[in-house]
């Protein structure tokens, strides 16, 4: 029965509910809100009174393949509020994805939402004509970390924050050329 119920999302077509997010979730309003807005359920089922969205099988909470989701938006995003959604996604990818069971993090390695610190090379401006030129946000895979800066600098992007050693724990060639 629930593989045939289909309830409205936020422009009003009516699609699976397991393809629907709750905007309320803060890191899918992060992600989706004002670019991909058809992925939120409509406004008046979240509504106090209305069903019970868990059991309608509509994202509430983020786990491995939401935020998978939310980062395969960001990377493809190309609006304003790009860069600002990347940091929220990095910050939980930062904190957050190593709080549940272990996942698959190498396949977020091609995604880009982690935003570079502008500076490339520490108060090192005179080094700027020798820069491969990179995008605000970048992959995990083109990220640098602290202690890999002085070979890498030149060619990848500078972690805005860095890493949490639990992320590192669980993804050890995270920054590393």
């Amino acid at each position: 029965l629930r593989e045939r119920l289909l309830v409205p999302n936020a422009h009003g077509l009516f699609v699976n509910p397991a393809t629907l997010y709750s905007q309320r979730t803060d890191l899918f309003h992060v992600a989706f809100d004002g670019r991909r807005t058809e992925l939120f359920i409509h406004p008046e089922l979240t509504e106090e009174g209305g069903p019970d969205l868990r059991v309608l099988g509509i994202h509430l909470d983020v786990d491995f393949g939401a935020f998978k989701e939310c980062a395969r938006a960001v990377h493809n995003a190309s609006d304003a509020n790009r860069l600002a959604s990347a940091q929220g996604l990095y910050d939980w990818y930062r904190d957050e994805i190593t709080r549940g069971p272990q996942v698959p993090l190498h396949e977020l390695d091609h995604l880009q939402f982690v935003p570079r610190a502008s500076e490339r090379r520490q108060n090192a401006p005179e080094f700027d004509v020798y820069l491969h030129m990179l995008p605000d946000i970048l992959p995990p895979s083109q990220m640098v970390r602290k202690e890999f800066e002085s070979v890498a600098w030149t060619q990848r992007g500078r972690f805005v924050t860095q890493p949490s050693d639990r992320l590192l724990l669980e993804h050890p060639s995270l920054g590393v050329p």
